[in-house]
């Protein structure tokens, strides 16, 4: 089997090279079920471990796994006690111990062989301390390997070893054995039993990989990204260190211009509405929104055949009434023709009516503006009530921000110094705003309150019509940066649990 890598250091090439050994010995013991032991002769393959019947737990469960060696491993040699530890950075955990379902760490003959796996972890070699009957003047260990000497001591004088395996140049896991003083334990036959577990060495970080929680998986990625980071030479971590150091004391004595983005719009400075001046059918629309018109130019019509129909109904009615006052003069009759003058008063004023109707029925533009509001093309053929909006023009090219300031902020915004508008069109551009008026009771919209302000008129570029979004930065001044950084989340913590 082979690997191919991109180009990396020595380093990543040897973690590249210890995952692969371990996955394709994960592969062998699926396929045939035995361990192959390479340091072993043929004449001693009768003394190979083998894998249990249930392969697949035993690679994927390392538990699983460090019980089966530590029970096969006792039953082959006669020992006494067999005791397996996995090591994470300097320290060991105790996880498989021969005769116990469960380890708990903090039992006490658990922590005095924790104690004497570690002490060979520091040494990365196989420690024995062989039995011997114990008098009342050994009260305490005298061997070179103390905490072995007292785990032996504290177990009756029984023989102990310990031995570590290492896989590329890391000890990943830790052996431990005892064994009455009636069996033999030297130092070829704790090299023998290591030999015997030595296969399993590649397939252990594999099996503990495979069992990971998400949690545990997550402190490991986050654990080798810092290491990778930080790397193995010193000067690498000392700087990072004085980076981190520098970082943190910018943020505690530090302060920087605090600036608070604020959602806007553009309104027109000088808006004026356009309403239906009578009722009336709405029979002409000339306009759109977005039109610029003059003074005086025809926006719309209202329909006016009923007004025509009674426009010359009455001034029939008013030669009718002339020619009566001109009959009742001649005749004599100055009363009779007092009568029809009065009536003729009444039809004239019923005409100067129609004729302020018909005047009514063309909507022009009072000023030379542009339209904003008055997509009227569909409602053409619909009666139009006295008084209905109709358009909404903006007058000359003045505009101004309008600007939604959430409650949470509207004290920092009474505080600014300098307002800075971005239309989100053009955010490169920026258009600094002289002063703002904000008002001093909340307005809802979308569900959300807000205060409302608006900035003074000013004259509007080219590219900016009322009715487009952006962004007012309001500077409120240098404040420090821890205070940036956590008043928010104080402020919250204050609300909700009354701090």
């Amino acid at each position: 089997a082979g690997i191919v890598v991109g180009p990396c250091d020595r380093e990543r090439a040897f973690e590249f090279l210890s995952v692969f050994e371990g996955v394709v010995g994960y592969l062998t013991l699926l396929a045939s079920g035995v361990v192959t032991q390479e340091k072993l002769s043929e004449h001693d393959e009768d003394r190979a471990i083998t894998i249990p019947r249930n392969v697949e737990r035993a690679t994927q469960d390392p538990l699983y796994l460090a019980y089966a060696l530590a029970a096969q491993l006792k039953n082959r040699h006669d020992l006494e006690q067999i005791i397996v530890g996995f090591v994470r950075g300097a320290r060991v955990r105790v996880v498989a111990v021969c005769g116990l379902d469960e380890v708990r760490q903090s039992n006490p003959g658990v922590k005095l062989v924790r104690a004497a796996m570690e002490e060979c972890l520091d040494l990365r070699q196989p420690i024995l301390v062989q039995g011997r009957m114990l008098t009342d003047e050994d009260s305490e260990p005298t061997e070179e390997f103390h905490l072995h000497a007292r785990w032996s001591r504290d177990v009756g004088g029984d023989s102990v070893a310990s031995f570590p395996l290492i896989e590329e140049g890391q000890v990943i896991a830790v052996v431990s054995v005892r064994a009455q003083m009636s069996t033999t334990l030297d130092h070829a036959a704790v090299d023998n039993l290591r030999e015997e577990v030595e296969p399993y060495t590649r397939l252990l970080p594999v099996s503990r990989l495979a069992s990971r929680g998400l949690a545990s998986h997550t402190l490991h990625s986050t654990s080798d990204a810092l290491r990778r980071v930080f790397g193995h030479k010193g000067w690498q971590g000392r700087a990072w260190l004085a980076l981190a150091t520098l970082a943190l004391l910018w943020v505690s004595f530090g302060s920087m211009s605090y600036t608070v983005a604020v959602p806007c719009s553009v309104v027109p400075g000088q808006p004026r509405a356009i309403a239906s001046p009578r009722d009336g059918v709405l029979s002409e629309v000339l306009v759109e929104p977005g039109d610029r018109v003059g003074k005086g130019q025809l926006l719309a019509r209202l329909d006016v055949e009923d007004e025509r129909l009674q426009e010359a109904s009455f001034l029939a009615e008013l030669k009718r009434l002339d020619a009566l006052i001109d009959a009742s003069r001649a005749a004599g009759s100055p009363g009779e023709a007092k009568v029809f003058s009065a009536q003729r008063d009444s039809a004239q004023a019923q005409l100067d009516l129609v004729v302020l109707r018909l005047q009514q029925s063309e909507i022009v533009a009072p000023e030379a503006s542009l339209v904003l509001e008055g997509d009227l093309q569909r409602a053409v053929g619909s009666r139009m009530g006295i008084g209905e909006p109709l358009f909404q023009l903006a007058e000359g090219v003045d505009v101004q921000v309008e600007l939604r300031i959430p409650e949470g902020l509207i004290w920092d915004a009474r505080e600014y110094e300098v307002a800075t508008f971005i239309p989100s069109a053009r955010p490169t551009e920026r258009i600094v705003l002289d002063a703002m008026n904000i008002r001093p009771s909340i307005s809802v919209a979308e569900g959300k309150s807000y205060f409302l302000a608006r900035s003074t008129s000013f004259p509007a570029p080219s590219n900016l019509s009322p009715g487009m979004e952006g962004v007012v930065h309001v500077e409120v001044g240098d404040r420090s940066v821890w205070w940036i950084l956590t008043h928010r989340v104080a402020n919250w913590m204050r609300l909700k649990f009354w701090l």
